[in-house]
């Protein structure tokens, strides 16, 4: 009997792998604390072989609770771990809440996999670029390198870029864990980056297949609209929506790479197609895009003013990064990522209709 443990699976990520997946498991087991602030007011299930456990992953009677779901023997378990705090920014006014959902919530969740371990299949754990920090930058004289953290009296003096010892950098270069250091700038990064290690460490003891997937900037239907931190695209998207004027901070120059979620949620689903063998991927489009562009197609496909353009910065963000995608293309488990505007799309479509229910305030 294959059984597939999501956490977080009613979030942004979850509810389209559960889509993806539902036809693969014979029993899928939903563990979500149902935060209003990730949520709003949807909490509908697909499909009646998934059984939904109310709860923190931090707590270990959660964690019983989902162990009454399991049948007595003869089954092989397959966990996604994607329940977070994601916040960037929110993780300086809150780390308690990062660290006690994303460090403490991880390690409850070994302690339960210790008692199943004969039955644990494969793990597999949504990480992000956040581990990275500044990532890779190309200086001034030609070398690549990872750039210092940015410093708050640079950002007022709108000196944007990061710096490398004596060298300016000029533009961000691809990042992948091949070639690129984790060196996480904000609290939230850090605590994404002792998920991976104490996961790490857990299934390599215990034998234990262990998939870390590194997502950039993910987007789509399904992203909160009520939590500003949750996601800029989406932010963009309510305030061109609801007739408020999209702001582009840092001079318009921040540069992401947009991930349609529909297409994480495929490369998360395949993944009992792929080899078997421990891995860190970088998953995103591979195309470095200013977030003045995105503002601009959004602004534009909703018939609104331009985009504002500011020198306003939040601490704890980075000026530049996008990932290496060679290592996702040789898997060949997506065949073309969704392009950007078709995207969008997607997501000002199903904004609206969020906007008109009343769900959005």
């Amino acid at each position: 009997m294959k059984i597939a443990i999501i956490t977080g699976g009613l979030g942004f990520i979850g509810s389209h792998l559960i889509e993806e997946i539902k036809d693969r498991y014979e029993m899928i087991i939903v563990v979500d604390n149902l935060s209003p602030i990730v949520h709003g007011t949807s909490k509908v299930l697909p499909n009646q072989n998934i059984v939904l456990v109310v709860g923190n992953v931090q707590d270990a009677t959660t964690w019983d609770e989902v162990s009454k779901k399991l049948p007595n023997t003869n089954y092989s378990l397959t966990v996604f771990h994607l329940a977070a705090n994601t916040s960037t920014g929110d993780s300086l006014n809150a780390p308690s809440a990062h660290v006690s959902t994303n460090i403490l919530g991880t390690a409850a969740l070994c302690e339960f996999l210790f008692k199943e371990v004969e039955n644990v299949r494969k793990v597999i754990l949504t990480s992000t670029r956040a581990v990275y920090g500044e990532g890779l930058w190309i200086t001034s004289k030609g070398s690549i390198v990872n750039p210092e953290t940015r410093q708050v009296e640079d950002l007022e003096k709108r000196n944007w870029n990061p710096k490398y010892l004596d060298e300016y950098c000029i533009a961000p270069h691809p990042v992948s864990a091949a070639k690129a250091i984790a060196n996480p700038v904000n609290i939230y990064g850090s605590t994404k980056f002792s998920q991976e290690s104490i996961l790490k460490i857990w299934c390599e003891a215990f034998k234990v297949e262990l998939r870390i997937f590194r997502l950039q900037n993910v987007y789509g239907p399904g992203q909160s609209l009520w939590n500003s931190y949750s996601g800029v695209i989406s932010l963009f998207a309510k305030n061109a929506l609801t007739d408020q004027r999209i702001e582009v901070y840092e001079g318009g120059g921040i540069i992401r790479d947009l991930v349609y979620v529909k297409d994480i949620a495929k490369v998360l689903a395949t993944e009992i197609e792929l080899p078997d063998r421990s891995s860190v991927i970088d998953v995103g489009s591979g195309a470095p895009t200013s977030l003045h562009e995105v503002a601009s197609i959004i602004a534009r496909s909703c018939s609104v003013e331009v985009p504002v353009v500011s020198n306003k910065y939040r601490v704890g963000d980075v000026r530049g990064i996008y990932a290496d995608v060679s290592a996702i293309l040789q898997l060949e488990i997506v065949p073309e990522f969704t392009g950007l505007e078709v995207g969008i799309s997607e997501l000002l479509d199903w904004a609206k209709m969020e906007i008109e229910s009343g769900s959005v305030k």
